[in-house]
């Protein structure tokens, strides 16, 4: 299990469509389980990927908790 925690520029609605892009069906072929309020839930291949996101200080962060999917969280992270 991993935990990350990023902060970027983008805007929260960006990161939130580049969390769908890069772990959802376009992507990875993770399903997305949950979509609510700033928070995803992807699951597949025998694990999960968290993320919320929110606004704070002119800058977006991103938490994401992952289980057999923590190499891809620092693609990820590179990715913002």
């Amino acid at each position: 299990m991993r935990n990350l925690e990023i902060k970027t520029k983008k805007s929260p609605a960006e990161v939130i469509e580049r969390l769908k892009a890069f772990f959802g069906p376009g992507g990875l072929g993770l399903d997305l389980v949950e979509d609510k309020d700033g928070c995803l839930t992807f699951r597949g291949g025998g694990g999960y990927v968290q993320a919320s996101v929110s606004r704070t200080d002119e800058k977006t962060v991103i938490g994401l908790v992952s289980q057999e999917w923590e190499r891809t969280l620092d693609q990820f992270a590179r990715s913002l």
